[in-house]
């Protein structure tokens, strides 16, 4: 499956991953990246990482050009879908499930990534369908 990657496309040590919390934004264990599903970027959560008050729209465009990485990954995925009978664990709001299964629930979802439900009844745009590639990719 195709993913997007902003930044480098080597494996990150992340030791600050989250361990049974239930924060949304650290990743559910210590190696791998984060990336989005083609075509499927939330690019507000990118430009947040890349710009600062002083930055242009242009420039921010510019980086993102700059730093775009596509990865062809074949390996279990992290997501914020919800889980199922198939999903092999959870780690907080993260999902793990393998590549197949994922594609199943991401088809299921794509018509609804302007404004999807969490399973706690949170709404997000499309930063839910935000994944991290565990180990070596």
């Amino acid at each position: 499956m195709k993913f997007v990657r902003y930044g480098g496309a080597n494996s990150q040590d992340n030791e600050f991953c989250i361990k049974n919390s239930q924060d949304f934004n650290k990743p559910p264990v210590r190696r791998g990246i984060y990336a989005f599903p083609f075509g499927k970027t939330a690019r507000h959560l990118i430009e947040w990482k890349y710009g600062n008050d002083n930055s242009t729209r242009n420039e921010i465009r510019a980086l993102l050009a700059r730093d775009r990485r596509d990865i062809e990954y074949h390996g279990n995925v992290w997501h914020h879908l919800d889980p199922s009978a198939e999903s092999m664990g959870t780690v907080g709001s993260w999902t793990l499930d393998r590549i197949d299964v994922y594609e199943k629930k991401l088809r299921r979802h794509i018509g609804l990534t302007k404004s999807i439900t969490l399973r706690d009844g949170t709404r997000f745009s499309n930063s839910i369908l935000e994944v991290f590639l565990p180990g070596k990719v």
